[in-house]
Parts: structure tokens; sequence; C-alpha cells
């Protein structure tokens, strides 16, 4: 590991801890001894659930131009996990074409499909998010501090928004202001010369944007859950909207998956629910835990002879 991952980690750790310490200790224990373990069970099941959906995708765009078992996908997603939860902007993920590759499989064609289907994650994930941003600023409200990170989210829902724009009009080789964002040029290098694969898998945007989508709302939905294990009281559709506008920030590269940003943005956000801080904290940390624990099928092939 070297020194940049490590300052990475670093900072992470140091944003958790300056959450911890202005919330009220007292309340957090409080808090995470009252977790109705009957919720977060349903929230896990919820979750494998939508990692299932994410593996048919990837089975579905694959299947159409090779032959590769759901079983395998199954054990190179889970490989493909784990490594993005350890990684700035979860780009361990595409260690999956590397396995891939095994299958007979080109590392160019794989990649191609990884970020189409990353690409329409993003997609789904801003049409949701920015519906949670005006859910916020229209049904809730805000304060200063509030108005503050609404801007913030807004612009980096933006630029995901050009990105996504440019991606499906021009192709992967045409966004070049990659270069300019932290790892941008490892990212632009994967996707310079996949403009002719990327051609192929196109004409399935509308299926796959469908399949993405339902991925989504049941990530809501596991929210909602873990919501009720901590009694939470708001609604649904609050966690399906809110869920992918906090998530986005795991994408942020100042530490592995958004360490600490996710942390302190579902502090803020739920706070204009009216959820107090604590428990809007845990609902996070649960998040990160339970997909963690999930992800930990990936260590299979750590330990696998092939």
């Amino acid at each position: 590991m070297n020194r940049k991952n490590i300052l990475k980690i670093l900072i992470g750790v140091l944003i958790i801890f300056l959450i911890v310490y202005n919330l009220n200790l007292n309340v957090l224990i409080d808090v995470i001894f009252s977790i109705n373990p009957k919720w977060i069970l349903l929230a896990g099941i919820l979750f494998f659930t939508s990692h299932l959906i994410i593996i048919y995708r990837l089975k579905y765009i694959l299947g159409k131009f090779h032959k590769i078992s759901y079983k395998d996908l199954f054990w190179f997603h889970f490989f493909g996990y784990a490594i993005g939860q350890l990684t700035p902007g979860k780009l361990g993920y595409f260690s999956v074409a590397y396995l891939l590759k095994k299958q007979k499989i080109s590392y160019s064609f794989s990649t191609s499909v990884l970020i189409f289907a990353q690409f329409m994650s993003l997609t789904v994930q801003v049409i949701l998010a920015s519906f949670g941003i005006f859910y916020l600023i229209l049904m809730k409200g805000v304060d200063l501090g509030g108005i503050i990170y609404v801007i913030l989210a807004l612009g980096w829902i933006s630029v995901l928004s050009v990105g996504i724009v440019l991606f499906f009009k021009y192709g992967p080789s045409r966004l070049k202001f990659i270069k300019k964002f932290p790892y941008g040029e490892k990212i632009f290098g994967m996707m310079g010369n996949l403009d002719r694969d990327f051609s192929k898998v196109k004409p399935m945007i509308s299926t796959v944007f469908i399949i993405t989508l339902v991925m989504w709302l049941i990530s809501g939905l596991a929210w909602y859950f873990i919501g009720m294990s901590l009694g939470m009281d708001i609604s649904i559709i609050s966690y399906i909207l809110l869920n992918p506008l906090i998530s986005s920030s795991t994408f942020i590269p100042i530490s592995p998956s958004g360490m600490g940003i996710a942390e302190a943005g579902s502090v803020l956000i739920f706070s204009f629910l009216g959820v107090q801080m604590e428990k809007a904290f845990v609902l996070m940390i649960l998040d990160r835990s339970i997909n963690l624990f999930i992800g930990l099928l990936g260590l299979k092939i750590f330990f696998s002879k092939k």
C-alpha cells in the first residue's frame, strides 16, 4: 500500500473521528444498543438482493456476446465489490475485468461493459439524487449549512450529469476532462480505446436502465428497514430519494469509498428531516457494515486455486 492510499485512509478515519467527537456519546451508545436486529436482517436480505440484480445486469450484458455462468459472475462481482470498498472512487471494482479475462473475454470488452454498467448506475443515481435535492428544498426546507451542502451536491451531481451525457452521446474517449480529477489519468487510460466495444452495448440502454432503477429502489427500501431498526420515523420516499444522494459521495476519491464524507452527508441531510444526528450516523455505518459483510463473499476468489 503506497503513501497516498495510507493518507486517504487516515483522512477518512479523521473525518469519522471528528463526526463522533461532535456527537453525544451517551446518545450514540443508546442508539447502538437499541438497534432492532429483525429489521437489520430484512435490510441485509434486500441489500443482498440488490447485489444479485447487479450480477444479473452483468450477466444480461455479457450474455449477449459471451457464454458465462451466473455462478462465476456471482463470485467475480463480490471480489470486485470487496476491492472497491478499499479504493478511492471504488475503482477497485474494475478488477472484475481481470477475472473475466480468464473466461476468454477480452480486457477491453469487459472493461467497456463495467464502465457502461457503472455509468448506467450513475445515470439513475443522478436522476434520483436530483429529485432528492429538490425534495429537501421544496418539501423540507434547509438552513444555511444545508444550503451550502445542497449547492455542493448540485455541483457534484452536475459534474456526473455532464459526464453521463458526453459518455452516451460521444463515447468514452471524449471524456478528456476526467484527467483533471484525482486518478483521472488512470480512469481515462482505461476508457481511451473503448469506443468500439461501447458501441456494442449501447443498444441495451433502456433495459439496463430499468434493471438499474429496480436495484436502486431496493437499496432505498433496505435503508427504510435500517431506519426502522433505529426508530427513525420518516417516509419510504425519503429513503429512496436520499439514498442515491448520500451514496453518490462514496465515489468522491478523497478517502476509500468516500469514508467519512458519506457519514457526514448522512448526518447533515437526515437532520433536515428531524432525525437525531446519532441515528443518521449509525444508519450509514450500518449500511457500510452490512454491505461489507456481504462483500466478504469475495474472499472466495482470494482462496481459490484457479
